[in-house]
């Protein structure tokens, strides 16, 4: 029994840790060890709350905007086999459905009023994501107005393949979804780089349109101008048909990515009668294409320093297609995995794209005798003596220049410091005006005009955008420190439970980290350590005028908000005037929270029953207003 619940818990957190990687950033794990995790879970724990998760929860870290979906966007269950696919659509007892690729995007909602394009947001848990309206008005494809439509619009933020390959495959996003997923969630506009991504719709609810079948959704947007995602209305065996001559001929032909066909049952009201299970309509279904492999010879194997100095093996192969996208190289991931898979230079391997996205060697078909040194015994950066922390191959030289060249980016990554892109940094650190994170707060615009490619309007703009960031909250100065396998939500935990200064977590001792809730030993020693490495950065950022905003002590300090709906101002405004006076802001309702806020106190919404459960004052727009002491003046100030 203790055995079993031991691996409930870890199946809990792979899943999760799958979950969160695939919706905010990139996939970890392909689909098929996935299922088979998620398979296990519900044998172990068929009632399990993490089986009925839609997406990913969005990060308390996140700085875009939290908003509520319009339509909840769910997802389909998946099947992988032919067998699998009839009898779920048998149990439909349906004589159509339509036919859809499954894009392998973003998910995003538009919803507009009277025309014009409200609100952009992301998936998230399926009932709030992060808002992106400020980088999808500027994606190829989207219409900010569309005369007289009221409603919303569910689609998938896509980057064709022949634009990646032209344009992103060297600015360092490993595929199509990936720069896809990147340039959308970014919180500064990259205007040159959204004007290749677009948005393929699949779905709509609008107000005035009562919609009866499936395929008249797309005919509608159609209608609108909107771009939409193939769609044909088929019967069971010619469903069939067509996933077959999508898995063999059809999909590699595509310019956009797809991982499998969505079939749903046409008829609304009999698809919506079937109900749901776990979240999951019982009248959709996914049906995922089968990994697509192909034989090629592994030619060589370099090493490359990541950003925290973890020397990663790198398998450079004979060009070969898959799935439409040729490969070159891929990741090796560590020492341990080259030797189970003896992957001997020379040696004949099978290649697939995992989860249709990273390249990736499944194993080897035939073996090669031409054997190489398993691993360096020097950094390929500073010549120091590598060593192993655990089953990675480690740069131990806190001095190593790849090893700060990897602060500096990491610190530019997490502070979003617009027009600080790579080639900048290598430039600046070839020019011996940085070394460091620290260095960047010492640059002068006529110090960047010296470099090649940047004249003095460009160095202007690059020194403002860094200076923005000379006051940070805690956790983001502590995030954007490159410690490795610890980031912002690690410290926003540390802060919340009184480590909320930077001496107190210089002298508070691991062990103290480790009883805060969600943190644990492992987490907590890394913290520890990284924070004692950092020590002379931390110290020189200082010096070099980057403060650490000061905790606001104020009416609503210990108090707690999570809004819901929509009331008379922006949600973004609201927030602002919590936090001004020390409130605290939450993105969903559970204990301890102290108000929920929406437009209607009476509202019987989800969170509103959530909330009377756990005892949480819900205020409507008036209490709140009468709470902060609004006014547009003080709004205006802030």
């Amino acid at each position: 029994m203790k055995n079993a619940i031991n691996r409930i818990k870890q199946l809990e957190k792979l899943i999760e840790e799958a979950n969160d990687a695939y919706y905010n950033d990139i996939a970890i794990m392909d689909d098929y060890e996935y299922d088979a995790l998620a398979d296990e879970l519900s044998d172990l724990d068929p009632k399990n709350k993490v089986l009925q998760k839609v997406g990913a929860d969005v990060s308390e870290a996140s700085k875009l905007q939290k908003v509520k979906h319009a339509i909840p966007m769910g997802s389909q269950k998946k099947v992988n086999e032919e067998a699998e696919f009839i009898k779920w659509a048998k149990n439909t007892n349906a004589t159509t459905y339509t036919i859809q690729e499954k894009l392998d995007g973003l998910s995003v909602e538009l919803v507009y009023k009277k025309g014009k394009l409200i609100q952009a947001s992301t998936r998230g848990d399926g009932s709030t994501g992060e808002s992106i309206q400020h980088n999808v008005i500027h994606m190829s494809n989207v219409h900010s107005r569309l005369p007289k439509f009221t409603g919303s619009i569910r689609g998938e933020i896509v980057l064709p393949k022949s634009k990646f390959e032209k344009h992103f495959v060297n600015e360092g996003y490993v595929n199509p979804r990936n720069a896809a997923s990147g340039l959308s969630r970014r919180k500064t506009v990259n205007k040159k780089a959204l004007q290749h991504v677009k948005i393929i719709a699949f779905d709509c609810t609008a107000d005035g349109v009562n919609f009866t079948k499936e395929h008249h959704k797309i005919r509608f947007l159609k209608t609108l101008g909107v771009d939409c995602v193939f769609t044909k209305v088929v019967d069971i065996d010619n469903a069939i048909i067509g996933y077959n001559i999508y898995q063999k001929t059809k999909r590699e032909k595509l310019d956009h990515e797809i991982d499998g066909l969505v079939f749903k049952v046409n008829d609304i009201e009999k698809q919506e009668a079937l109900g749901e299970t776990d979240g999951r309509p019982k009248g959709q279904i996914a049906w995922k294409f089968s990994a697509e492999m192909r034989k090629t010879i592994l030619e060589s194997v370099s090493w490359e320093m990541g950003l925290t100095g973890r020397i990663t093996p790198v398998g450079h192969v004979k060009p070969v297609v898959v799935g439409g996208v040729t490969i070159r190289k891929m990741s090796l991931h560590n020492v341990g995995n080259i030797a189970g898979l003896g992957l001997w230079i020379g040696a004949e391997v099978l290649v697939k794209r995992a989860n249709d996205v990273i390249p990736q060697i499944e194993r080897t078909i035939k073996p090669s005798t031409k054997h190489y040194p398993p691993y360096p015994g020097v950094c390929p950066s500073c010549s120091y003596k590598t060593k192993f922390e655990g089953e990675y191959l480690v740069c131990p030289n806190n001095g190593c220049p790849a090893r700060r060249e990897g602060d500096i980016k990491k610190w530019v990554r997490k502070l979003d410091i617009d027009e600080v892109g790579e080639s900048f940094i290598r430039a600046a650190i070839k020019a011996k005006f940085i070394a460091d994170p620290a260095d960047l707060y010492t640059l002068s615009a006529d110090t960047i005009a010296t470099l090649d490619g940047y004249q003095s309007k460009s160095a202007k703009t690059i020194v403002r955008n860094i200076n923005k960031t000379r006051e940070l909250p805690l956790k983001d100065f502590m995030g954007a420190l490159n410690i490795p396998n610890v980031g912002t939500t690690v410290f926003a935990a540390l802060e919340k439970a009184g480590y909320d200064s930077i001496y107190k977590l210089q002298t508070t001792p691991w062990g103290e980290f480790a009883k805060v809730v969600g943190i644990g030993d492992t987490k907590a020693l890394a913290a520890y350590n990284g924070i004692i490495n950092k020590e002379k950065l931390i110290e020189k950022l200082l010096k070099n005028g980057v403060t650490v905003k000061k905790k606001i002590i104020g009416k609503l300090t210990g108090k707690s908000f999570c809004f819901t709906g929509q009331i008379s101002i922006k949600r973004g405004n609201a927030m602002k005037l919590v936090e001004s006076m020390g409130g605290e802001i939450k993105t969903s309702v559970g204990k301890g929270l102290t108000y929920l806020v929406q437009a209607n106190k009476n509202s019987a919404s989800g969170k509103s029953q959530k909330a009377k459960k756990y005892g949480t004052e819900i205020l409507g727009e008036t209490g709140f207003f009468d709470l902060v002491e609004f006014s547009f003046k003080k709004l205006k100030s802030l």
